[in-house]
């Protein structure tokens, strides 16, 4: 069935100017999203667990609904690189929105954008003003579970959306040096099986699976 709303899943929640950093991303949901966050609710109901028991999340550029599916908050909306932070958050996974933001985030950004963004986000720094036992933290922990994940949602982005980089050799070429380059030296296997399934997906786009579905 087509979304509630006729915009697509992300569309602009609003522009106050033409800085990307007031550019705001909102999500709408499926009637099958809205279901089963229903069904959802109603388990948690039902155990004497509601939504209000779990921490209100706030983080500056994002918008939350206030909801809470699976102990994760449900993200309404946002600026584009607190949204990419969001897709390699170190606190806990969230495959939902992985799966929504790689289906429609053309509707908001290019892929070299996105992928620039990624870039950006496994070279993130501590905050500024950390302390030295909060660097000290950020280097020995967060930077690798930040860079592992930007390695997963690039395996999701290529499994899911190799056409993009079917259609565009710069972008493809900008995402092979980044791989076999910067993070080669730093994660050495998971690069080389990112490379191992890019090949894969270049030569052979549908897969065999796909292929039978369309005999």
């Amino acid at each position: 069935r087509p979304p509630r709303s006729t915009l697509f899943p992300y569309t602009t929640l609003f522009r106050s100017g033409s800085a990307p950093e007031r550019n705001y991303i909102q999500i709408e949901k499926t009637e099958e999203e809205l279901e089963a966050q229903d069904s959802a609710s109603s388990a948690t109901n039902a155990e004497g667990i509601g939504a209000q028991e779990y921490e209100i999340e706030e983080e500056d550029g994002l918008v939350f609904t206030g909801e809470v599916i699976n102990g994760r908050p449900i993200i309404k909306g946002g600026r584009i690189k607190k949204l990419v932070e969001r897709l390699t958050y170190t606190k806990y996974s969230d495959s939902r929105f992985l799966h929504a933001f790689l289906l429609t985030f053309r509707s908001f950004c290019t892929a070299s954008e996105f992928l620039e963004l990624l870039m950006q986000r496994y070279d993130a720094e501590p905050p500024e003003g950390s302390s030295e036992e909060d660097i000290e933290t950020f280097n020995s922990g967060q930077r690798k579970t930040i860079r592992l994940k930007v390695n997963n949602v690039l395996k999701h982005w290529i499994t899911t959306g190799i056409q993009d980089f079917l259609e565009d050799e710069a972008l493809k070429q900008s995402l092979v040096d980044f791989v076999d380059g910067k993070m080669k030296l730093d994660m050495e296997g998971p690069a080389n099986s990112l490379m191992k399934l890019l090949n894969k997906k270049l030569a052979d786009p549908l897969g065999e699976e796909e292929k039978k579905k369309r005999q």
